[in-house]
């Protein structure tokens, strides 16, 4: 399985610094194509979001680098990278939250992860509101928004289209960096061919829909690396020109 894939980070109109954090990762082992991608927002509403999101992403590039070459010689499974993304997060957790303790502040980020490796799968790692998305024939929400309107749509309290326009969507129920205790959302999907999989920060899809996003994001549309790089920035402007206030990170990856 050939994959192709491209990224775009953007402060946005508003911030001066962007709190976001991406990363990208691909390599050759053993005859399969691995990629890791990565996105994590730093929580704007607590301090140095941007410290919380780049030390986070910083645990998994120093995992792919240092860990994964020595899981693909002993023997790579799903379940090796399960259990080291979870120590992962959660001793990142603990040093952000004893960092902020030193310096009296809080802070915390959300982070959407895959690991996906050629034709055996896809493991997605979740904490927070950025987003994974699945667009083949449709456009599939993959992962689940830990926040409390979302809470509330579950419980049956409001509907989908309220949640939409409701002032509290930014309450997010989890992060890392704030608290000991995190809801990881783990789990392990099969990879598709001729598909596109998006991993977005919440400021992506604030302004645009769904429709939108697969309209220009859909595998029919993404033939080339450079369809993939002027797709991703054409929504990222449009995000700017309907004055999103937030960061702006998407990350697309295309299997072939």
């Amino acid at each position: 399985m050939e994959i192709v894939a491209s990224y775009n980070t953007d402060v946005g109109i508003r911030k001066k610094i962007n709190q976001d954090s991406i990363c990208l990762q691909m390599i050759e082992q053993n005859g399969y194509t691995i990629t890791m991608a990565v996105v994590c927002d730093g929580m704007g509403g607590l301090e140095q979001g941007e410290i919380a999101s780049a030390t986070l992403i910083h645990s998994f590039t120093q995992w792919f680098d240092q860990r994964l070459p020595k899981l693909c010689e002993s023997g790579l499974t799903f379940e090796q990278v399960q259990e080291d993304w979870k120590s992962l997060v959660l001793q990142t957790n603990e040093l952000l939250i004893q960092y902020g303790k030193q310096q009296g502040k809080k802070l915390g980020t959300t982070v959407t992860a895959v690991f996906i490796c050629d034709e055996y799968g896809m493991f997605v790692l979740h904490v927070g509101d950025c987003r994974l998305y699945e667009l083949k024939q449709y456009i599939r929400q993959m992962t689940e928004d830990q926040t409390f309107v979302e809470l509330q749509v579950k419980k049956g309290l409001i509907t989908r289209e309220q949640a939409r326009e409701d002032p509290r969507q930014n309450i997010i129920l989890q992060c890392v960096g704030d608290s000991s205790q995190i809801d990881l959302d783990m789990k392990l999907y099969p990879i598709k061919r001729d598909c596109t999989y998006v991993l977005c920060s919440d400021g992506f899809r604030h302004k645009i829909s769904e429709e939108e996003i697969y309209t220009h994001l859909r595998p029919l549309e993404l033939s080339t690396q450079n369809s993939i790089d002027q797709n991703i920035k054409y929504l990222v402007e449009l995000c700017k020109e309907r004055k999103e206030q937030d960061n702006i990170s998407v990350i697309v990856i295309r299997t072939l």
